[in-house]
């Protein structure tokens, strides 16, 4: 399902976003051209202003450079995300598929706009959490989640 992009940005913005895509090759040219509404000769004359030409370069830097990995790997997820959302929102309100289905496809969509209840790491305990983040160097971390435990300790065991 490829609509035009509809957005209340600024050109500027939309120029961007079409040079990030660009750049990403997450998609085939000519599919990224049909979401921003544009034809070849259109697109011709934008690749030849300074400004799109400046933001492609940019864009092709940050999406080149070795220290970018795991952010670039997320935003590729994230657009790839975006990219589907129609199509997801097409399976909510097709009747020929499974009710279940569509169930855990609108599922889907809340959980990617962060709306409706939110999920408990601790199986519903209540009280006091606390979080410990190690950083390991290199960029990763271990993340550690917990429920305090109220109460007195009792020694068992004293030596002499």
């Amino acid at each position: 399902m490829n609509l035009p992009l509809q957005t209340d940005t600024s050109p500027e913005q939309v120029q961007a976003r079409m040079a990030y895509e660009m750049a990403a090759r997450l998609s085939d040219p000519k599919d990224i051209l049909a979401r921003y509404g544009l034809n070849a000769n259109q697109a011709k004359k934008l690749f030849k202003t300074p400004q799109f030409k400046q933001l492609y370069r940019e864009a092709k830097a940050v999406w080149e450079a070795d220290t970018s990995v795991k952010e670039r790997i997320r935003a590729k997820a994230a657009m790839m995300v975006e990219d589907s959302l129609l199509e997801v929102f097409g399976m909510v309100h097709n009747t020929e598929i499974a009710a279940p289905s569509r169930l855990d496809a609108f599922k889907q969509i809340m959980q990617v706009a962060d709306l409706g209840p939110k999920r408990s790491d601790s199986d519903g305990a209540s009280g006091p959490h606390f979080s410990l983040t190690l950083n390991l160097g290199h960029g990763m971390q271990q993340r550690i989640e917990a429920q305090a435990i109220d109460g007195e300790a009792e020694v068992v065991n004293e030596a002499g």
